[in-house]
């Protein structure tokens, strides 16, 4: 009896153990998803039944809706399989799987730029939109405002055609594509027009006073200038990303700039008995203004190696620069008022008549050129024509 018991029990564990591996093995490997395919060949996995159909007739329901000559001629069979859930595509990724293997002919257009097939589009409107989308991120990119007007200069057209529904391309990819082409190749040429505006500096005007109060050559800041600011609004052209032509279409004042006041001395220093000038070149003097050999020398001469630096005296400008029988090579400048200096027997001159020169500018080099005994600069001031001894104007 015991024997007979024992074997019961373990028929009876074997059948429950059987069981369970069943059941436990359809549960791993019971389908889950419908494999879609096309010839013969799986082009994805979806849910179920419903979803496929729903992919299905939306895909017909898009292609009765878009084009107006078709053949529905798409035929896709379905199978149950047991897929990882990673595998199995949306009801809109579906769709498009569809749409991408799909034999259909529909009527669509081949849009062509100066006559270069670009892509298969649904239609000319399609085309349109697209060519419109390209203007836009142009606009956008450009910064422009009240954009006057808009041309497409490539000729845009369309040949209608035949082909089968996988080869259409929507619409956001061909402006992508257009966009990317066109910075290598100028493929579609874009113009339009519009406002930017721009921050532009005023800068400050320099007001001049003339005054008594200080002597010749005498330049005082009395109020320093500050710049103003001012909107430029600027109607401006361009051709995809390029500017054409750019000009001004207005402005407005935001800041106004304050002028610079500088005061300039009038004073005559020489009449004031004033010391206004710098000494001319290094060396010492060896010949001082007045009578010698029973003539009047009418400046002093500075001793000094021939090529040696010569400085203007003073601000001023370039009566002449030329050649004198008695000076040599001769600059002669103009202070103003009556004032002028000369520098004689140069062996180069760099400036020329005209020149406006500042105090301590180089304007020669000493020589020994004219009636001269050897190297030396002969610096003579005149006031109104008439020789003064320099010695009392130099600081």
């Amino acid at each position: 009896m015991n024997l007979l018991k024992y074997k019961k029990e373990v028929t009876a564990i074997i059948t429950a153990v059987t069981v369970s591996y069943c059941t436990l093995n359809y549960r791993v490997t019971r389908p889950n998803a419908l494999a879609v395919l096309k010839d013969g060949k799986t082009i994805g996995y979806i849910r179920s039944t419903a979803d496929y159909q729903n992919a299905k007739d939306n895909l017909i329901n898009y292609i009765k809706g878009n084009f107006s000559s078709y053949d529905l001629a798409d035929e896709f069979n379905i199978k149950r399989v047991k897929v990882p859930d990673s595998m199995i595509l949306t009801e809109a990724e579906a769709e498009n799987v569809l749409l991408q293997n799909s034999e259909t002919e529909v009527e669509s257009a081949a849009l062509l730029i100066d006559g270069k097939e670009i892509a298969t589009i649904e239609s000319e409107e399609e085309g349109n939109k697209i060519i419109q989308g390209v203007s836009k991120y142009y606009i956008e990119k450009s910064g422009l405002k009240d954009i006057k007007e808009t041309k497409v200069l490539s000729q845009i057209t369309y040949n209608k055609a035949m082909n089968p529904l996988s080869e259409i391309r929507e619409a956001n990819l061909v402006i992508k594509d257009i966009i990317k082409r066109n910075d290598n190749n100028n493929l579609i040429k874009i113009s339009f027009s519009g406002i930017k505006t721009e921050n532009v500096k005023i800068s400050p005007a320099t007001r001049t006073i003339w005054t008594n109060e200080y002597v010749i050559g005498t330049v005082i800041t009395k109020q320093n200038g500050k710049a103003g600011l001012k909107e430029v609004d600027k109607l401006i052209t361009m051709e995809n990303g390029a500017i054409k032509i750019s000009k001004t279409a207005g402005s407005r004042v935001i800041n106004e700039s304050i002028d610079k006041v500088v005061a300039v001395g009038t004073k005559n220093p020489i009449l004031a008995g004033i010391a206004f000038l710098s000494t001319p070149s290094r060396g010492g003097i060896t010949s001082y203004y007045g009578y010698r050999w029973g003539r009047l020398h009418k400046g002093i001469d500075i001793g000094a190696r021939t090529g040696t630096p010569i400085y203007a005296a003073a601000d001023g400008t370039i009566e002449s620069a030329s050649w004198d029988r008695g000076y040599g090579n001769l600059v002669k400048i103009s202070h103003g008022s009556g004032i002028e200096t000369l520098y004689g027997h140069t062996s180069k001159m760099v400036v020329k008549a005209g020149q406006k020169v500042k105090k301590g500018q180089l304007i020669a080099y000493v020589g020994s050129t004219g009636h001269s005994t050897g190297p030396h600069l002969h610096f003579e001031v005149r006031l109104n024509g008439n020789s003064v001894n320099p010695l009392k104007y130099l600081r």
